[in-house]
């Protein structure tokens, strides 16, 4: 097309072996936010933030006038931050990210006038599990197969009561998957994530019970959720 016009700025996963303190040999940004305050300090106004989640890294560059990233610096190496959204405190302008390989938010607030440094974060520690029996964990293993003529969300199963009424539980509890990023422990319903899908027809009365089945969640060892 004559008339494409390349974006400034744009999503991909390459191969770059560049920033050796952030993990991986690939990149792909998932995260991006242009700075034009002074709460940071003179080092980080009017700079573009951008995270990167293969390489678990958060990012300052200078955008030039012809709107490419030049003086690119990376921020918290070692820190494994998973960050998918970076946005901004409307009162005292400091940096939020979003940490969703930790379920945390990150708070950053640099010196004043004179461009202090933004902290690094430690290296992350392994997260202890739960003991045994505080909290059953179900292993949720979804068929993602074309071929698959099953409903891979599952659906609600619902009782004749025999009183008038259809019944059913929902069940909130530890759920656990694993995928090309690692296992994750996280919470669903009746085993399934997020949940399975509720379909009732009309003009018939329905009862539905939810059950909390996290009553020794989170680990009392760590007071850490996930």
């Amino acid at each position: 097309d004559q008339n494409y016009v390349s974006p400034n700025f744009e999503f991909r996963e390459v191969i770059d072996t560049s920033y050796q303190g952030c993990r991986g040999t690939r990149a792909s940004v998932s995260g991006i936010y242009f700075y034009d305050r002074m709460e940071l300090g003179l080092k980080y106004a009017n700079k573009l933030f951008f995270a990167d989640h293969e390489k678990r890294c958060l990012f300052y560059a200078t955008v030039g006038p012809d709107n490419k990233l030049t003086e690119v610096r990376a921020l918290m190496e070692l820190g494994d931050v998973g960050i998918s959204h970076i946005a901004v405190h409307p009162v005292d302008g400091r940096l939020l990210v979003m940490d969703y390989q930790h379920s945390r938010i990150i708070s950053l607030l640099g010196g004043s006038n004179g461009g202090g440094e933004l902290p690094s974060l430690p290296p992350m520690t392994e997260i202890e599990s739960p003991p045994a029996g505080t909290a059953p964990v179900a292993n949720f293993q979804p068929d993602c197969t074309a071929e698959s003529s099953t409903d891979q969300l599952g659906t609600l199963n619902w009782n004749d009561s025999g009183n008038g009424y259809m019944e059913a539980t929902l069940t909130l509890g530890a759920v656990q998957f694993t995928n090309k990023h690692g296992t994750t422990r996280t919470r669903g319903f009746n085993g399934m994530i997020p949940g399975p899908i509720i379909r009732m027809e009309a003009c018939k009365v329905y009862k539905l019970t939810l059950k909390n089945n996290l009553q020794n969640w989170p680990n009392e060892r760590s007071g850490i959720i996930n």
